[in-house]
């Protein structure tokens, strides 16, 4: 059997290579919905207008530019009332200051449908500097808009659900603490009893397992009193009696409070003694308390033993004061830096015989901030840390 081969007229050949047929610009402004025209301005009409802005308003461009010669006669058919007296006055603006702009506004078509638009224009002049013309664009990004409304819609739906959840787990956490507080309180009271029985005294080795039940339940006290202490700042309003606070006298009594601690960690306690400083800050004194013995522990816990604090007290710009507690402890590894103030996060260090509960840096954020305050810190591995929290600057006079 043959295989005929046959071979095309050049002139086929040449038809089927011909490339394909460009899209025109019509088709390019009705795909992307983009409407121009050319406006008249000595003149206040019309000269021209694309077939995809007449569309935009379900008009054809013959009967627009028969029905709307006059574009300002016919202003309040086509802007939406609420838009149109910031859209009068832009306009308004540019033609008594004539430059390129763009205004976005929502416009209504024939049917009454509502459409949201940019409208973009730029004059031109003639040799004597007046302005004669408007050219103009319009395109609809209504789709656009209605998808960012969907997108803001569900995120305000998923801020609404994670506070709602947020405040159920703070409510649990009051309840749940409340509830442990009762049998943790007759543990400890049953063990300091057993301990400490003259009638009917415990063995040496009693002793002992009493002395672990006693630390644990202190430790898990603690636990509990913090978690409380973080649902009731989450969970509504902190009364707050802001006034001016000695920061000496403020720096010591929380020195004199961990004072034991450091004593125990062998941590030397210094304080900065420069006189030019501010003296008094603005704060709550039971808060300023709380945030001070919590930074100041930390650093006692967290430092190497015979290690040292500083605390220094310091100036700065805004009319604030700032406190920073610098220690030579282990520092914080740079991955977990941004986790510093997450509540129940200690940082890779729940295996490690220091006890802590990862609340009281949130915690201290927390109050720092109800108190018009910052907190911040920094830190090098091996090296050691710095913890500071920035208050108002206040007189010298307390109140």
């Amino acid at each position: 059997m043959g295989i005929a081969v046959g071979i095309a007229d050049v002139s086929d050949i040449g038809t089927m290579m011909k490339p394909a047929k460009k899209p025109g610009p019509h088709l390019i402004s009705r795909l992307a919905k983009i409407g121009y025209y050319e406006w008249d301005e000595t003149n206040d009409c019309y000269l021209d207008v694309s077939s995809e802005m007449a569309a935009m308003y379900g008009e054809s461009r013959e009967d627009f530019l028969a029905k709307y010669g006059n574009r300002q006669d016919d202003i309040d058919r086509w802007v939406h009332p609420d838009d149109i007296d910031r859209y009068d006055a832009i306009d308004q603006y540019y033609v008594e200051n004539p430059q390129p702009y763009s205004i976005e506004y929502r416009a209504f078509s024939l049917s009454g449908e509502i459409r949201y638009v940019i409208e973009s224009l730029e004059p031109d002049w003639d040799e004597n500097g007046r302005v004669t013309r408007w050219f103009g664009i319009i395109q609809d990004i209504t789709d656009r808009v209605l998808r960012e409304q969907e997108r803001e819609a569900e995120l305000r739906k998923a801020i609404t659900f994670a506070e709602d959840a947020s405040q159920a787990k703070s409510a649990f956490l009051a309840s749940m603490s409340h509830e442990l507080r009762t049998p943790m309180n007759a543990i400890l009271g049953f063990s300091q009893l057993l301990a400490s029985d003259p009638v009917d005294p415990i063995s040496d080795n009693q002793q002992n397992y009493v002395k672990h039940i006693l630390e644990n339940g202190d430790h898990l006290m603690a636990l509990i009193d913090q978690v409380l202490e973080l649902a009731k700042i989450e969970t509504g309003p902190l009364p707050l009696a802001i006034r001016n606070v000695d920061i000496a006298a403020a720096i010591k009594e929380c020195l004199s409070m961990v004072l034991p601690l450091a004593q125990k960690r062998h941590v030397t306690l210094v304080t900065d003694s420069t006189t030019a400083v501010p003296q008094h800050c603005q704060a709550d004194p039971g808060l300023l308390r709380q945030v001070l013995l919590n930074l100041v522990s930390n650093a006692i816990k967290y430092n190497v033993e015979s290690g040292r604090i500083q605390l220094t007290v310091s100036k700065r710009s805004g009319n604030r004061v700032r406190i920073a507690i610098v220690d030579t402890g282990r520092g914080i590894p740079i991955e977990k830096q941004k986790q510093v103030f997450e509540p129940f996060n200690r940082l890779g260090l729940e295996a490690s015989n220091i006890r802590g509960t990862g609340i009281g840096l949130t915690i201290v954020k927390q109050l720092i901030e109800r108190m018009n305050g910052t907190v911040g810190f920094e830190s090098t591995p091996d090296v050691g840390s710095t913890f500071w929290i920035e208050l108002p600057m206040a007189g010298p006079a307390s109140t």
